[in-house]
């Protein structure tokens, strides 16, 4: 947890607000894949296109951002044990 919020916590490169640091893999926080995808940018900037992200009010844009918070982490070669309704869901495991 401490690694994760010091990489994403506090950041807003998406221009879409702040975003909160998390205490477990159960806050509902990171159901809009926006978590996910600042660490996503700390490894490595250039693989995302902020443009992309949708606001995170509505399911379509909570299930869009998931889809590409996966497509991204792919995209760096990272193991992705999860489908992109398990971010949505908060599904912890």
């Amino acid at each position: 947890m401490a690694w994760a919020n010091g990489l994403a916590a506090g950041k807003n490169l998406d221009g879409k607000g702040e975003v909160a640091a998390i205490t477990s893999l159960n806050d509902k926080s990171l159901a809009d894949g926006r978590f996910f995808m600042h660490i996503l940018a700390e490894i490595e900037p250039r693989a995302v296109n902020w443009e992309i992200m949708m606001d995170s009010d509505t399911d379509e844009g909570k299930t869009n951002n998931a889809k590409y918070v996966i497509s991204v982490a792919r995209k760096l070669e990272a193991l992705v044990f999860c489908v992109w309704d398990q971010i949505t869901t908060v599904h912890k495991k």
